[in-house]
């Protein structure tokens, strides 16, 4: 049985923290899981869509700066600041779910770490993104109902293409029946990633595009040597994204062709 062990409400709504040990979870308004953590193993994404997301270090594995775009419990910050040698950005557009990240989730503070409490769109046509390279990007962008509107423009793919460096990496998630529901969403994948994207499903209805700008895409044997490398300095299993990677279906995914 879970219970509520944290209530906040803003101008945005009511963001709930509960707990059926050893998962602890972060919701919006009631609603599905936003982010969750293993307090066993907090370090490591839990979620099937935030794994997911940490697939392009398996194509761009020795990342200096990173974007993120949404928050949430901060897992995936939490995740990428094990590597010492980068940088994280968060673009964040409340302030209570920056508060419930460092106060549930155990985000950290420090200098490695810079949160910008504002919309995504205002962040990403703005002066300091303008100014930004990153070798990550990831674009994980939802509200209480589904992917924020933002996250259905394609301009705002665009934008973020222009803020990778030569050979970075763009990941977004996606709920798959809310692409599937407005009949365009191949359409937008097409127009935001053009032809050099994979995608891979989890069972949970999420659905991740990665999307890098380097030609072709590593074999599975390079796949295994990164994951190899990787697993240490992230504690973290990589061989299930491998094995994903290698399998992901170039282009436009079959559910939504």
């Amino acid at each position: 049985m879970s219970r509520c062990i944290g209530k906040v409400a803003d101008g945005h709504g009511v963001i709930l923290v509960d707990e059926a040990p050893p998962i602890r979870s972060l919701r919006f308004d009631s609603g599905a899981r936003q982010s969750a953590i293993d307090l066993r193993f907090p370090w490591r994404p839990y979620l099937a869509s935030a794994r997911r997301l940490v697939s392009g270090l398996l194509i761009h594995p020795a990342p200096r700066r990173i974007l993120l775009l949404g928050l949430g419990g901060g897992t995936l910050a939490r995740f990428f600041l094990m590597n010492r040698h980068c940088t994280v950005d968060v673009v964040e557009n409340r302030q209570a779910v920056v508060a419930v990240a460092h106060r549930y989730f155990g985000l950290p503070a420090g200098r490695r770490l810079r949160i910008f409490v504002r919309d995504a769109r205002e962040h990403i046509f703005g002066e300091p993104f303008n100014r930004a390279s990153y070798d990550l990007i990831i674009a994980d962008v939802f509200g209480a109902h589904g992917i924020a509107p933002v996250a259905a423009d394609p301009d705002f793919y665009h934008r973020l293409h222009q803020g990778l460096v030569p050979g970075g990496v763009l990941t977004a998630n996606f709920w798959i029946r809310q692409l599937q529901a407005d009949n365009s969403g191949g359409s937008l994948l097409k127009t935001a990633f053009g032809d050099s994207f994979r995608s891979v499903m989890t069972r949970t209805g999420n659905l991740v595009v990665i999307h890098s700008g380097v030609r072709g895409w590593p074999t599975k044997p390079l796949l295994v040597a990164r994951a190899k490398k990787l697993e240490p300095a992230y504690d973290f299993d990589f061989d299930f994204l491998v094995r994903e990677l290698s399998a992901a279906p170039a282009g436009i995914p079959p559910a939504l062709a």
